[in-house]
């Protein structure tokens, strides 16, 4: 198990820099050093030779990547924006990215962006998916194979009101085929759901019905 401490202080980002690998066996605890402090790792993935975090909490951190073995740790700057999930799959890092659309011009239109950038190994950009469409952000997601189902947390630009409201036209989960960089939303009716999960060859949702009026 991979955890990222926060501090004690939840109004200070805490000092350490380090993610902590968890044994499940024994409980015993091995830290590994990521090099930059106070930037709030809250999201992480792992394969058998790297660890990889960034920071949702801080816009505009890198992606950090440390080698379990040595320790070295290698950087890599990201679009503008915020990372909201890490996955690894497949030999493939995904990272779920958003932004909050602020315009470089006052009068234009504020329009949130969401995209994946599907890495490798070495943090080379293989493909890129613009989600832009189908949802602003999307802080869930699993993989099954080269399929990966993402959970959009808000509607399209396109479906908001000037109060930031709106309505799913589809389904709020979007599939993603790793292998032909295809991307859509899933042809289930759910507009709710919350989080997914694949085990044992299916897909499994949490929903969360918006609340009805009542009294």
């Amino acid at each position: 198990m991979y955890v990222a401490p926060l501090g004690t202080d939840k109004f200070e980002f805490g000092p350490t820099d380090e993610v902590l690998e968890i044994s499940l066996a024994d409980l015993s605890v091995r830290p590994f050093k990521m090099g930059v402090e106070r930037m709030r790792l809250d999201r992480l993935a792992v394969n058998d030779r790297y660890v990889f975090a960034s920071s949702w909490s801080l816009p505009g951190s890198p992606l950090l990547r440390c080698d379990k073995q040595t320790g070295e740790v290698t950087q890599k700057a990201l679009p503008e924006g915020s990372v909201t999930q890490l996955l690894w799959s497949g030999g493939s890092l995904f990272a779920f990215m958003t932004d909050e659309g602020i315009p470089d011009d006052p009068s234009a239109e504020n329009v949130p962006s969401s995209r994946v950038l599907q890495l490798d190994e070495e943090l080379n950009t293989v493909r890129e998916f613009d989600l832009t469409l189908y949802g602003a952000s999307v802080y869930r997601a699993i993989a099954d194979g080269d399929t990966l189902y993402a959970v959009c947390s808000a509607p399209p630009a396109s479906a908001q009101g000037a109060e930031g409201e709106g309505s799913f036209d589809a389904s709020n989960i979007v599939v993603l085929n790793a292998r032909t960089g295809e991307a859509a939303p899933s042809s289930l009716p759910i507009k709710d759901a919350l989080g997914v999960t694949v085990h044992d060859g299916r897909l499994y949702i949490m929903r969360q019905p918006a609340a009805g009026a009542a009294g």
